[in-house]
């Protein structure tokens, strides 16, 4: 699932590459498909296309060619699984690789590491996951052509989502669920300022809408990181400093204001015990 994007990418190449005509290796894919039980013609078409891959794929960065491997590995499972009797896709692949190698200038073991049976529910998985993006790139492209054209592409991906949406509600394979989710977000940034269809939405819900499960984590992890941000800006920073000064301001200015109003009270209390002394302490005349 996670080479969903590479395999879109390598696509364009992969089908660019395979279309070449290849009769001068056609001695060579007839040896490397005579040990399959399977129609031999159609194996070696395979085995010519595989060839005139591999020869553009070994001329490019480690990197691509191990993307381009795992497109190799992906393209063999959907069109060679059934087809191989008796056989699995790496000895076919190795077969082709012995006899084309030298003819073909790349590596013998050029993409072993990365040939292996995909499971059928994952391949089938990973194939309407591509043509989600496929249907949104295509609608892409035909903006400014007829809005009928755009709105054909659009509808057959929503469709598709709709169907597989449904099995990631009640669906336990997460790693497949969370590329979907991938791809409702690419769809929804595709879709923001665009002209809607019509019965097709410009936003994809998520397929939990942002789950409680997520929510509990965002709540988490805030709860943390709040005072730990507001503890280092008041105490590293600029700010903070400017902060502890309005605060010690704050509170002398409190304090001196508490002390006056004592001072008030304490001399208000003073007049008030001389006014009741006076009132008692009243002077006779001497006769």
């Amino acid at each position: 699932y996670t080479y969903v994007d590479v395999l879109l990418k390598v696509k364009p190449m992969f089908n660019t590459t395979i279309t070449i005509n290849s009769k001068e290796i056609q001695g060579e894919c007839k040896t490397a498909c005579s040990s399959f039980s399977y129609d031999n013609v159609k194996l070696e078409g395979y085995c010519k296309q595989i060839f005139n891959y591999l020869s553009e794929l070994y001329k490019l960065s480690p990197k691509e060619k191990t993307e381009g491997c795992h497109f190799l590995n992906y393209w063999m499972n959907i069109n060679l699984e059934k087809k191989i009797v008796s056989h699995n896709l790496l000895d076919f692949l190795s077969k082709i690789l012995e006899n084309t190698h030298e003819k073909g200038d790349f590596d013998e073991d050029l993409c072993k590491n990365q040939i292996k049976e995909i499971d059928i529910n994952v391949l089938k998985n990973v194939n309407d996951l591509i043509k989600l993006y496929e249907s949104l790139y295509a609608s892409k492209l035909t903006e400014d052509e007829s809005t009928r054209v755009n709105c054909t592409h659009l509808g057959k991906c929503y469709e598709l989502y709709k169907t597989k949406v449904e099995l990631c509600r009640g669906y336990s394979n997460e790693i497949f669920c969370n590329e979907l989710e991938n791809f409702i977000m690419d769809y929804n940034r595709s879709m923001r300022y665009k002209v809607p269809c019509a019965d097709i939405p410009n936003r994809l819900p998520y397929i939990r809408d942002i789950s409680s499960d997520t929510n509990t984590l965002i709540t988490f992890f805030l709860t943390l990181l709040v005072p730990s941000v507001l503890f280092m800006i008041y105490k590293f920073t600029p700010f903070g400093t400017w902060i502890r000064r309005h605060i010690l301001k704050k509170n002398k200015l409190k304090s001196d204001f508490n002390e006056k109003n004592k001072k008030i009270q304490h001399g208000s209390d003073d007049d008030k015990r001389k006014m009741i002394c006076n009132q008692y302490n009243m002077q006779y005349q001497s006769t």
